[in-house]
């Protein structure tokens, strides 16, 4: 599914980019911005500093290119697992439903934990593969290994669904790739051509592996902006030491 929902947003990009019809972002430079919500995710950089690390040499590349563009900063690197409240404007989030909304998160992840350790399910693994892009942005392309993505992600939602929390858990779609946003379009692109060029070299290169094993939940803006974003709850998913990771699943 995460293949064709790629090759989609390829082929939107590409008839972006002949008519002249690339998106931009009228929010990314607006301070004004206050649109807030709850997000479930796992960060780059501390789960795979290896892949986050060939992520910026590509980043660098397009820099190069594109330099009035947004880049996402290493830091706030993402793959979002589901969006609890979509961000929305004028959302807050008092103390005591920030505590209520951990709770649900934690018990989750204690559960799944526990799935792990007992061999019901492997460790949580994303093959981080080649990058696509849409009329708005660019993105790397992640492919989960396995059901553990899909079954965290039920889990969640069911869990919140049951505790009468507000939500709106896929009220813009229903989250089932595992992309993460590397640029967004602030502005008109200036070499194109240059920059599909790019994109096609990277299109099928393995940046590495995203092992699930930092969960955080973050009360966020739509940009997971690092100075608005407010950390609610974190879970670790390891697996025992003898747990082998397939020889697919292994680095080149």
């Amino acid at each position: 599914m995460s293949a064709e929902i790629y090759q989609q947003l390829w082929q939107q990009f590409q008839c972006a980019l002949a008519q002249h019809q690339i998106v931009t972002d009228p929010y990314l430079d607006n301070l004004a911005d206050d649109r807030r919500g709850i997000t479930a995710l796992a960060f780059l950089q501390p789960n795979s500093p290896a892949a986050c690390s060939e992520v910026q040499v590509f980043q660098q590349q397009l820099a190069a290119l594109e330099p009035a563009q947004y880049l996402q900063p290493a830091s706030e690197l993402h793959l979002t697992l589901l969006s609890i409240v979509s961000c929305i404007s004028g959302f807050t989030l008092p103390q005591s439903d920030a505590a209520a909304y951990a709770i649900v998160f934690q018990r989750v992840l204690t559960m799944l934990q526990q799935d792990i350790i007992e061999r019901r399910i492997p460790p949580l693994q994303i093959e981080l593969r080649g990058v696509t892009a849409s009329p708005s942005c660019i993105l790397l392309q992640g492919f989960a290994q396995g059901e553990g993505l899909n079954r965290l992600r039920d889990q969640l939602r069911q869990a919140y669904r049951q505790s009468g929390l507000h939500h709106s858990m896929d009220s813009r779609y229903h989250q089932q790739s595992a992309h993460l946003t590397l640029c967004r379009f602030p502005r008109p692109l200036q070499q194109p051509e240059a920059v599909l060029a790019l994109c096609r070299q990277y299109q099928d290169y393995l940046f590495g592996h995203l092992p699930l094993q930092q969960i955080d939940l973050v009360f966020n803006n739509w940009y997971l902006h690092s100075a608005v974003t407010w950390p609610l709850a974190a879970a670790e998913l390891t697996a025992s030491p003898d747990w082998l990771v397939p020889e697919s699943l292994s680095d080149n």
